[in-house]
């Protein structure tokens, strides 16, 4: 399907749901309404049939208290569904916004895991806009839960965080590379199966843009952490337990009493009026004692349906096989009782009814003990399901790419130690498809020297390969026609900035960025290294020099790289190097416009731009 065709699938199915959050808009205002009107009857009839001893009047009254309850409750279930219409508007508005630059707005961008990873990983994934605004991540996430945005994050940075795993493997290689094949097939498996469970997965992405509305805030990043019981929890559960049994059976014993007239009827109204005060007194404790746990249990009962849909279903993939016999556990039992609970909480949004049961049965307290007695039984699943789950919303993120290109494909993992590089009509995926130029990527080993003139396309064609080898590393389609590549360890060296805090200039941090490629060298290990104008901090002829050294430092049979440059001086490397060769970038003039093809071609380049740009841009020369 074309992309325009797959908008236009996206806005028709963005319609229908519309439509249907339209209808049942107007419906919860209509039940809104009847609750008013029906409260409002009920408690004047009640009133005049008690004070007058009006029997129809109570009568009238009883009914339209009851048909208040029932509209209560029918208007739970219709927000609930109008929730879950918007919900899924949002999802379809989202796919849309992905074919514009509309989907740079969205909120989630990953930098928290950006501020958070070491620098080595930090400094590629800026080069290569994984993370950060206006990224990868940003473009293709739809994970609700921190765990689901963890695993995407460490998924999309397998090419080059791994490097420990790679040091510490050179006498094994082969057991390491094909383990990795084996984890990428894996994955890939899952998001091949997701993006053709097209109902499934939108589905799922539906139910957790609606749990990210009811909970208001990601999942906690240690769970273990909110649910842990220590004595102070247990000590305070029984002092509610034995507060609950006084005050519930003092007042109803005096209620029995009051009825026989063994004792006044104040003495129960002052027990009520004694358990409503202690409640509400206790009330902010009851819910904010392990009060990050409560928030946990309404994050929890929010992704209820996720869980369950997920577990609903039968896949042929292992991954999510796993998935779901992890989250099936005890899960279909726990998020029952979860929901009892989360429903019962969700009561206080209706400060009337829930004042009146707080006072009758000591409402929150009872919440309390049961959420208690839930956590003593489910405690130590809980993490696993939300590994799990989150593992889904990871997979259902990578499931994006096959979504919404028109060209891509799931690229072959090959066995080979060496590196080895195959990707047919290869474009970035952050630029609009419509607009974005392809071209072939294809290396064994050695080393590419790629020069161009300025806005030719040099860098974005590194960028491309780079962000396509994390696509690829993740399980997810690469924006390519057909693809084929190794495993191996990623460098790279584009977007280098200084550090005026420690001292350093760009010129070093690219020194230091390089002289960690060439360390890596020694081990031997099949590696990939992207560099970007290199050394572009210092004067030509250091620039020249070091250039050459470095790149008859890399051009070895276990590393493949491209590098570009405008120092066509380093072209003649490849007279004495067999592993090292030209390609280049070109422009043409049509009618004194500058005009760029943007295909990469072999040879080296023998075209310059630059004073006609700067004329173009109104600097005299």
């Amino acid at each position: 399907m074309t992309e325009s065709g797959i908008v236009e699938s996206y806005i028709k199915l963005r319609e229908e749901v519309n439509e249907t959050a339209i209808k049942l808009n107007a419906e919860t205002n209509r039940l809104s309404l009847g609750r008013l009107v029906s409260f409002a009857i009920g408690v004047i009839a009640v009133t005049i049939g008690l004070v007058d001893s009006k029997t129809l009047a109570l009568i009238i009254g009883i009914v339209a208290l009851v048909c208040f309850v029932v509209m209560v409750i029918v208007s739970y279930k219709k927000n609930d569904m109008l929730m879950e219409a918007k919900a899924s508007c949002e999802v379809y508005d989202r796919y849309i916004k992905r074919f514009s630059d509309e989907w740079k707005e969205f909120d989630d961008d990953g930098v928290e895991f950006l501020d958070a990873s070491d620098s080595y990983v930090k400094e590629v994934a800026m080069d290569l806009d994984l993370l950060g605004e206006e990224s990868l991540y940003q473009y293709i996430n739809v994970c609700g839960s921190y765990s689901g945005k963890e695993k995407l994050y460490k998924y999309l940075t397998l090419a080059f965080s791994n490097r420990d795993a790679f040091l510490d493997s050179a006498r094994n290689l082969e057991s390491v590379f094909m383990t990795s094949k084996i984890a990428i097939e894996e994955r890939q498996a899952a998001v091949r199966a997701l993006t053709k469970l097209d109902e499934l997965s939108y589905k799922l992405e539906t139910l957790i843009l609606k749990a990210k509305a009811r909970s208001k805030k990601d999942l906690l990043l240690n769970p273990e952490t909110a649910f842990k019981s220590d004595d102070d929890d247990r000590k305070f559960t029984a002092i509610v337990l034995a507060l609950t049994i006084i005050l519930l059976g003092a007042s109803w014993i005096s209620v029995i009493l009051a009825v026989l007239k063994v004792m006044s009827f104040l003495v129960p109204t002052i027990l009520f009026v004694l358990t409503f005060v202690i409640s509400q007194f206790m009330d902010g404790t009851f819910m904010g004692v392990s009060s990050e746990a409560f928030s946990f249990v309404n994050y929890l009962a929010a992704y209820e349906e996720f869980l369950s849909e997920i577990t609903s279903h039968d896949y042929e993939s292992d991954a999510l096989k796993r998935i779901k016999s992890e989250i099936a556990k005890d899960s279909d039992k726990a998020i029952l009782g979860l929901k009892t609970i989360s429903s019962a909480i969700n009561l206080r949004a209706n400060p009337l009814v829930y004042g009146l049961l707080c006072t009758a049965v000591f409402y929150n307290a009872l919440i309390y003990l049961r959420f208690a007695s839930w956590k003593k039984k489910y405690i130590k699943r809980v993490p696993k399901w939300i590994d799990a789950a989150g593992e889904m919303e990871a997979f259902l993120s990578l499931a994006v790419i096959g979504r919404v290109k028109s060209v891509s494909a799931f690229p072959n993992i090959l066995e080979d130690i060496k590196p080895v590089i195959d990707f047919e009509e290869l474009y970035h995926p952050l630029i609009k498809e419509s607009t974005v130029v392809s071209n072939p990527c294809r290396i064994k080993e050695g080393i590419r020297i790629i020069t161009g003139s300025n806005m030719s396309g040099k860098t974005t064609y590194l960028r491309s390969l780079g962000v396509n080898v994390c696509l690829a590393y993740s399980g997810a389609m690469v924006c390519s026609k057909e693809a084929s590549l190794s495993i191996f360890k990623m460098f790279t060296s584009m977007r280098v900035m200084d550090d005026v805090g420690r001292g350093i200039s760009s010129f070093y941090a690219e020194v230091l960025r390089i002289k960690a490629m060439s360390e890596f060298v020694k081990n031997k290990v099949s590696m990939l290294v992207l560099i970007d104008e290199i050394f572009k901090g210092t004067n030509s002829a250091d620039r020249i020099i070091g250039a050459k050294g470095v790149i008859g430092t890399l051009a070895k049979p276990w590393v493949c790289g491209m590098i570009t440059t405008h120092d066509f001086e380093l072209c003649d490397l490849a007279e004495a190097h067999s592993n090292i060769t030209n390609n280049h970038f070109d422009e043409y003039f049509e009618e004194d416009e500058l005009k760029f093809e943007y295909k990469i071609k072999d040879g080296r380049c023998v075209t310059t731009n630059a004073i006609h740009i700067l004329k173009m841009a109104g600097i005299n020369i």
